[in-house]
């Protein structure tokens, strides 16, 4: 009997083992597929005006008037996640540009995101901080 149910053990473990193989396997290729897509180039910058602070840039090739995402992180910190915060939409030219903020205290950080379609993979910019003095 307690032969029966270690044999039982071992064979079902080996069946989950397989399945992780199978469904790890799915998943690489899905996410292999994703990276093998060329990224759209987003140029960004901040400029300081005085009193405001504004986010511009410019996404080539091709996206002129289409959505680009305003992404906002809280922390530095890989525990922070980055959030939609504004969606804007690109000129006739594919550039874009937003009002944001610099909290009072810490650091906020803010990029572009545009989603994947076209032939292209999600692409985003760099990340830019404000901060107040």
């Amino acid at each position: 009997m307690r032969m029966y149910r270690i044999q039982t053990g071992l064979i079902s473990i080996v069946l989950v083992a397989t399945g992780a193989l199978f469904a790890g396997g799915a998943a690489t290729a899905a996410e292999e597929d994703a990276r093998a897509l060329p990224k759209r180039e987003i140029s960004s910058n901040i400029k300081n005006t005085g009193d405001k602070l504004i986010f511009k840039g410019n996404v080539s090739p091709g996206h002129a008037e289409k959505k680009v995402i305003i992404q906002k992180k809280n922390c530095k910190s890989d525990e922070c996640s980055w959030y939609g915060w504004k969606t804007v939409t690109t000129n006739e030219k594919g550039g874009f540009s937003q009002r944001v903020q610099a909290p009072d205290k810490g650091s906020w950080f803010w990029r572009a995101k545009v989603k994947a379609y076209g032939g292209y993979g999600t692409s985003y910019s760099s990340a830019w901080r404000t901060y107040s003095v």
